[in-house]
């Protein structure tokens, strides 16, 4: 059954059914509109409703028993593009405004699809390709751009960008995957790439040009980035690795990485990498031009390679630099014997100008870098098994460093500390 309503002026509807007992419900209102909608599915309800000027929308539904609702309003010239194959699988557009543009695939068995575009030129692009999925688009503002190129089963995708030329994009390939993006503000760019199971990510950008990348190959991975201010790069890899038994290289199961950025200020720069499973790093900074690492090169932050191992990095001033590497001796995507573990890696940093760097190569090694003042370094390096070493530093121009080779040693620092 299809039902046509139209008032105003120039307003076109083309229905095509060939499904059994679908249904389409059309109401076009002022002028210029169009809708074209074509059903092959059965037991299958689209609805689309127009208001404005010079809205288009396009519906094609082949999947049995789906629900599909386009509401196009605001000044006009909004664009709907819908394509929705997977059975019972349901959609809402919704588009106030102008310029507005959504293209959507729905694949999907099952899965859920919500895009809200409220403001001037947005652009939503969606692939939903996994069963079970969700995906919620919501966009307010100014040429604002998201792009959803894949989902995975069970998983979800929540995208919010309020302001303008903000770019999101987020791909999901595994099963029980959970994305949420939050951008607002100018010239954000947000990429998650999610290529593993049971994995959350939580990016947060406000501000200005700032940018995130996060990819995790690794089960059961978490990460958060927050970013607040101007120009601030984060970095995130959560890599899979093997592990050696016998004379074989066995994937890892339930990594359990997780991994948490926080950034305030301006030209921030973050990067953390991590291969193995249970560990844990964090990256707090706090100022302007700080370095943990430089996204997108080989200088990374912090890098865990092994097991349970935990770095927190907090840089509070300007122009700080610090370096955690733990277990980077061996290989990186392989765990064996002489792989790392139970490492502990803690520098805070108060102050402008200050360096520190902790290497740690060995088993349940721990290393403390407390920096309050200018100027100051600070080196640890620990290569063994259950080393202790503490460095505190105050006032301007200190230098500090530490090695530890063997095992069982413990050392202590102290130089005009606050």
């Amino acid at each position: 059954d299809a039902f046509v309503t139209q008032n105003g002026n120039g307003n076109q509807s083309t229905v095509g059914q060939t499904g059994l007992s679908s249904v389409t419900n059309v109401n076009q209102n002022d002028a210029g509109n169009i809708t074209n909608v074509s059903q092959s599915g059965s037991l299958s309800l689209t609805t689309v409703n127009q208001s404005g000027t010079g809205n288009a929308s396009g519906v094609s539904q082949s999947g049995s028993g789906s629900l599909t609702t386009v509401t196009q309003g605001g000044a006009g010239g909004n664009s709907s593009s819908l394509s929705q194959s997977g059975n019972l699988a349901v959609a809402t557009i919704s588009q106030q405004g102008s310029g507005n543009i959504s293209t959507a695939s729905e694949t999907g068995q099952a899965s859920d699809l919500a895009v809200t575009q409220l403001g001037t030129a947005n652009l939503s692009n969606v692939t939903q390709n996994g069963a079970g999925s969700e995906v919620d688009v919501y966009q307010d503002g100014t040429s604002n751009s998201s792009f959803v190129t894949g989902t995975g089963l069970g998983s979800t995708v929540d995208v919010s960008q309020f302001g303008t030329s903000n770019v999101s994009t987020v791909g999901q390939t595994a099963l029980d995957t959970n994305a949420k993006v939050l951008q607002n503000g100018n010239l954000n760019n947000s990429v998650i790439a999610q290529l593993a199971g049971n994995a959350d990510v939580d990016v947060t950008q406000t501000g200005t040009s700032n940018f995130s990348d996060v990819r995790g190959i690794a089960n059961g991975s978490d990460v958060t980035v927050n970013q607040t201010g101007l120009s601030n790069r984060s970095e995130v890899d959560q890599n899979a690795a093997n592990i050696r038994v016998g004379f074989f290289n066995l994937p890892v199961l339930n990594e359990n990485q997780s991994a948490s950025i926080t950034q305030d200020g301006e030209a921030n720069n973050s990067n953390i990498s991590q291969y193995g499973r249970n560990q844990d790093a964090s990256i707090t900074q706090i100022g302007d031009g700080n370095i943990s690492g430089i996204a997108g090169t080989a200088n990374l932050g912090i890098v865990q390679v092994g097991e349970n191992q935990t770095a927190n990095l907090l840089q509070e001033g300007d122009r700080n630099s610090s370096v955690i590497q733990q277990g980077t001796a061996g290989n990186f995507t392989l765990i064996t014997a002489a792989s790392s573990d139970g490492n502990t890696a803690k520098i805070n940093q108060t102050g402008d100008d200050g360096e520190s760097r902790v290497t740690q190569n060995g088993d349940n090694n721990r290393a403390t870098l407390n920096q309050d003042g200018d100027f100051n370094e600070s080196t640890i390096i620990q290569s063994g098994n259950g080393n202790i070493a503490g460095v505190t530093q105050g006032d301007v121009g200190n230098l500090s460093t530490i090695t530890q080779t063997g095992s069982g040693h413990n050392a202590a620092v102290f130089q005009n500390q606050p």
